[in-house]
């Protein structure tokens, strides 16, 4: 089961899978299976952000998250996250030297919940903004401290990539990093300072699985009032933000009535998004309306990549909870490429 961005890096292909953690790559020609790595070991790790290819250092970046929050208390926690850093061509990856020599003097020993991890420094940093050296993934800058409420609340993290945008203020360029919570709060930061943009959340609605831009706006997944008007949906809805200003462009009510925790991506001043429901809509951005939409006959959860003319999507949600809390979602296992003649 996969819930996130393709991504298109040569003439390969990318996929990851949401459990067990695995990135696959194939053949963007004909599909064939060109490598597959598993990214940890521990059966509860998963992957829930789309992973970024970088083609200077021939590399994908992806990180590793875990579903050990579901286990009893005596049986949590064992597992790390990570971020990876893997070969494009070979899928193979490579631990830094620290982190190696010091699995060697604990003869790569499971560090007990009751113990802290003599592997990991001092400096953890939970539900941050990081920003990493791409080359040797090192730590370079963690962003003043974003205001995380303290105690047990809601679960409310970051799901997603910040989207790396240059705006133009006053005549100022200025460098800026947008990702947005689960809650729904979207947050903005400078990569010296930090500018915070908030929106309204829920349990289950705000910015779950991903935003996109097109260097301007930002566009995400809310259940809220339709703003700029005063209309309401009791399903989902597409929103376009302008970053600069904070303003709601516009916001669209998803069609089938259900929710949209999808990725949303753009090119060409459309927006591509998928359904819970069986089809999925394609917007512009101006003036916000759906051009049309295609049935791949199961729920599209994942993200949409696009290059050169064609789109490419998985389709298929339905697993365990999340069959019994949304019946009407539909499996698959189908990757899709469509594509403008």
């Amino acid at each position: 089961m996969s819930r996130l961005v393709l991504t298109i890096a040569g003439k390969l292909l990318i996929v990851q899978i949401y459990g067990p953690a695995a990135v696959i790559a194939v053949n963007r020609s004909n599909g064939g299976l060109v490598w597959l790595t598993r990214l940890d070991s521990n059966p509860l790790a998963v992957i829930t952000a789309s992973g970024t290819s970088y083609s200077g250092l021939m590399a994908f970046y992806v990180g590793v998250s875990s579903l050990e929050e579901t286990l009893p208390a005596e049986q949590c926690c064992t597992f790390r996250g990570s971020l990876v850093k893997l070969n494009i061509l070979y899928g193979l990856y490579t631990a830094l030297p620290e982190a190696e020599e010091c699995q060697e003097r604990q003869n790569n020993q499971t560090t007990p919940p009751t113990e802290p991890d003599q592997c990991i420094g001092p400096n953890v940093n939970f539900n941050s903004i990081i920003a990493f050296e791409m080359e040797s993934g090192r730590i370079s800058l963690v962003p003043n401290s974003l205001g995380c409420l303290t105690g047990p609340n809601l679960d409310a993290d970051f799901r997603e990539a910040p989207m790396l945008i240059t705006i133009s203020t006053n005549g100022t360029e200025r460098d800026i990093a947008v990702a947005v919570q689960k809650s729904g709060f979207a947050w903005v930061v400078d990569r010296d300072s930090g500018d915070i943009l908030a929106g309204p959340g829920s349990i289950e609605g705000g910015g779950t699985w991903g935003t996109t831009t097109d260097g301007k706006r930002s566009t995400l997944k809310e259940n809220f009032t339709l703003a700029p008007s005063t209309r309401m949906t009791t399903a989902g809805a597409w929103v376009a933000l302008d970053v600069r200003s904070r303003e709601i462009l516009w916001s669209t009510a998803n069609p089938s009535n259900e929710t949209a925790p999808t990725l949303v991506s753009v090119a060409s001043g459309v927006v591509f998004a998928g359904s819970v429901a069986l089809e999925g809509p394609c917007m512009q951005w101006t003036p916000r309306r759906a051009m049309w939409s295609y049935n791949s006959g199961a729920t599209v959860y994942g993200g949409i990549s696009i290059s050169y003319g064609c789109i490419y999507h998985g389709n298929g949600y339905k697993l365990g909870a999340v069959a019994q809390l949304h019946p009407t979602w539909i499996g698959g296992t189908d990757l899709y490429a469509l594509c403008v003649k």
